[in-house]
């Protein structure tokens, strides 16, 4: 006897009673208002309202509010990336969509305060893919379909084996787009070099050699000029301040922020 597939609801129409659309509505007017994300009992709705299979990813983040981003983009992304989608459904999946996303992720690049609504493709989501036998951890546009990600990691992977931890670490920067077609170009306007030590990056960064035979100049024109010295732990919080230093065991790797 044939299995009968379970039902599918089109994928560009939100099939809910009209109760719970007026509670969607409102869910989302009062995150508008407060320029803050959905709350999760809206999210929920909105996920049954757009559930495509009733044994789906988001048909079971409606019933137990329990899902990943990854599990419920592969349901949400096919309908948002749908150009015959209407808009109305497409601003739904982004409310949704970022919810989840900030949900996983406390520190994301987003505009903490939304305009009108937020939209999946301003918003950076952090995953984790393992890139030339290494896991990294790095952030990706949050409508960065699925069946486009092997050939951005494969793009990534070669550009790991070509400029090692700077780059790897330029990836696991929160405001870095992996996915981006200029990631490439974006890591070599703001890697500034690798250092060995504190000491190696403060005479790189601010030519702190050059400050000391200055001192020493003084010291020989002016009583007590001896006495004067660097805080080089001053300088170093003021390196931090101007830069993004990552330390990674022996080695500073060092950004334009």
């Amino acid at each position: 006897m044939e299995q009968q597939r379970p039902e599918r609801r089109p994928a560009h129409r939100a099939e809910t009673d009209p109760e719970i659309q007026i509670l969607i509505e409102s869910g989302i007017e009062v995150a508008r208002r407060g320029r803050r994300d959905i709350d999760p009992a809206t999210a929920r709705m909105i996920a049954h309202a757009l559930a495509t299979a009733p044994d789906g990813p988001m048909a079971r983040f409606a019933k137990t509010n329990q899902i990943s981003n990854d599990e419920a983009r592969a349901e949400y992304l096919p309908i948002y990336l749908d150009e015959t989608t209407p808009d109305d459904i497409r601003e739904l999946i982004d409310w949704l969509g970022v919810y989840l996303i900030h949900t996983e992720n406390p520190r994301p690049l987003r505009a903490d305060h939304f305009g009108s609504a937020p939209s999946l493709s301003a918003v950076l989501w952090q995953i984790t893919r393992t890139l030339d036998g290494i896991p990294v951890d790095l952030y990706v546009r949050g409508d960065l379909s699925p069946d486009d990600e092997p050939e951005v990691l494969e793009r990534l992977t070669g550009l790991i084996r070509t400029y090692g931890d700077p780059f790897l670490h330029f990836l696991e920067m929160h405001d870095v787009d992996g996915a981006a077609d200029n990631a490439e170009q974006s890591f070599h306007d703001f890697f500034v070099g690798s250092f060995t030590s504190k000491e190696e990056a403060l005479k790189g960064l601010i030519e702190i050699d050059e400050i000391e035979e200055a001192i020493s100049a003084l010291a020989t024109r002016y009583t007590g000029a001896e006495y004067v010295s660097l805080d080089r732990e001053a300088l170093w919080e003021r390196v931090c301040d101007v830069w993004d230093v990552i330390e990674s065991g022996e080695q500073y790797h060092v950004f334009n922020k």
